[in-house]
């Protein structure tokens, strides 16, 4: 039996570190992809290589709509027929080189008959066109004025990171269990630590939209976009620390607390349910919710009938492991029953 435990403490063992190293593989892959990010695709307001710029107007067609998405790069040197993005009077124009010379450059929109009236130095070309995404900037746009909408988007993406896509697969023998078990709802935490987790979740998503508004608008990288960004990251943190103290429900009483860190995991079944197979306790309530989520199984509850006494066991295909909370012992040391 002993070998038999400890072969099944082994294999859950094995899918924790396996999950471990497929969140760092998930990790630095995602890392290498900003990596590459940054130094191909970056927006110059970023230091990066890249100038993004939305095409307003017809001087361009039928090459460039109304709504064009383009991305130009800086070059070491442009020659005639070249499609350049240029500063002019404060403002952002893509036309095509006509005329260059060592110092100036001069330009003309494809539909227009006429040149440029202005004549520019080389240090106004922002960059040659080397990507146009068809009416993509026309989303762009709509994201830049309407925060709202940025908003919503921001915040549906980050709520995809908490969904898990694998479907859960319960054994024979689970099953039969839940069949007369009723799923429990514990005590929540402190409102107001809910309220400002909330606070803070909305903060991230307002500096991500302030950070995409600047970005959008070719705001200089210090010191807008870099506070901007760092309001970003402490207000992450933050909600990461907040959300990490009310996942152990430190406020609360056993068993509310154990049941809080359980959360939605939880079912109630009644004592007399007989759940077969060895049983292995486990030191603390975060061991067992462990356990839980890799093998995507629920906790069931079982109270005795004096209510002192609280088991929480996960049920796995060859052994179940439990953490109880035993109300009498606290009851003899203090003289009475917490609640």
């Amino acid at each position: 039996m002993a070998n038999y435990q400890l072969a099944s403490r082994r294999l859950l063992h094995e899918r924790a570190r396996a999950r471990t190293r497929r969140h760092w593989y998930e990790f630095l892959a995602l890392l290498a992809v900003l990596v590459a990010w940054y130094f191909t695709l970056a927006p110059s307001s970023l230091n990066g290589p890249m100038t993004y710029a939305v095409v307003s107007g017809h001087s361009m067609e039928p090459s460039l709509y109304t709504g064009d998405l383009v991305m130009v790069q800086k070059e070491s040197s442009y020659k005639v027929g070249d499609t350049v993005l240029t500063e002019v009077m404060g403002g952002m124009v893509i036309h095509r080189v006509v005329w260059i010379s060592s110092a100036n450059v001069k330009t003309q929109g494809i539909n227009n008959d006429f040149v440029d009236t202005w004549t520019l130095p080389l240090s106004a070309i922002k960059g040659k066109q080397v990507f146009v995404f068809k009416q993509l900037g026309t989303y762009f746009v709509l994201l830049r004025t309407n925060p709202l909408v940025f908003g919503l988007l921001a915040s549906g993406l980050g709520a995809l990171l908490l969904v898990d896509p694998r479907r859960k697969k319960y054994s024979k023998r689970l099953i039969e269990i839940l069949e007369s078990a009723d799923h429990e709802v514990a005590k929540k935490t402190k409102t107001y630590l809910n309220k400002v987790l909330v606070g803070l979740y909305v903060l991230a998503g307002g500096s991500l939209v302030s950070t995409g508004i600047l970005l959008a608008n070719h705001t200089k990288f210090f010191p807008r976009v870099l506070l901007s960004l760092s309001g970003v990251a402490v207000s992450i943190v933050a909600f990461e620390l907040v959300g990490n103290w009310l996942a152990s429900a430190k406020d609360l009483d056993e068993p509310d607390r154990s049941m809080a860190i359980f959360g939605s995991h939880l079912y109630r079944i009644k004592s007399e349910v007989q759940i077969p197979g060895p049983t292995q306790p486990v030191a603390t309530a975060s061991e067992l919710l462990t356990y839980s989520e890799i093998g995507k199984t629920p906790i069931l509850h079982i109270v005795s009938e004096d209510n002192l006494i609280h088991r929480f066991i996960v049920v796995t295909d060859s052994l179940n492991y439990a953490y109880t909370v035993d109300l009498s012992k606290e009851t003899n040391s203090k003289g009475r029953h917490k609640k």
